[in-house]
């Protein structure tokens, strides 16, 4: 399923190599992605694992999503 691969794609965690490639200023924009993504958890626990599990590729989109939808191709 292809909304499945792309959600499970977008919570890996952000390796170092990925981090050391931000700048100063998109290293803040991305820590305040994570902190809403943290934050928005529907429990305590939820928001600790979120936390352990750190920075995720979805953090790196920031605000900038939207899904239009899907068109077949013959």
């Amino acid at each position: 399923d292809v909304i499945w691969a792309v959600h499970a794609s977008l919570h890996h965690g952000v390796s170092h190599k990925e981090w050391g490639r931000l700048i100063a200023t998109q290293e803040t924009e991305v820590l305040h992605a994570y902190t809403r993504r943290v934050h928005a958890s529907r429990s305590t626990s939820e928001e600790h694992q979120q936390q352990a599990e750190g920075v995720k590729q979805v953090d790196f989109l920031l605000k900038h999503t939207w899904f239009k939808g899907f068109v077949w191709l013959e």
